[in-house]
């Protein structure tokens, strides 16, 4: 599993978890590790990328995100942000 420390793939969308048939991103709080993290995006039928924080309890997910080039800011410093699926085949 690719992953970056410190950064995540775009703004945050607050707490919104998002719609796994159709929304590009959204958030899950209340998660506490990366294993989790990943499960709840294996899960879910948009999500391609992850990023867990141990001190928010948060987890970001996102449809399309480019690893070398994560939004980094203090905010995000306890992120650590991971590619859990391929690509779509379209894509």
């Amino acid at each position: 599993m690719e992953n970056v420390s410190g950064g995540i793939c775009t703004q945050a969308c607050g707490n919104h978890p998002g719609n796994c048939a159709s929304d590009l991103a959204g958030t899950w709080t209340g998660v506490d590790s990366l294993s989790n993290c990943t499960a709840l995006c294996t899960r879910c039928t948009s999500c391609r990328f992850a990023a867990f924080s141990a001190e928010q309890l948060e987890c970001l997910w996102w449809s399309h995100c480019r690893l070398d080039d994560l939004v980094r800011r203090s905010y995000t410093q306890s992120f650590t942000t991971v590619r859990v699926k391929p690509d779509a085949p379209d894509e």
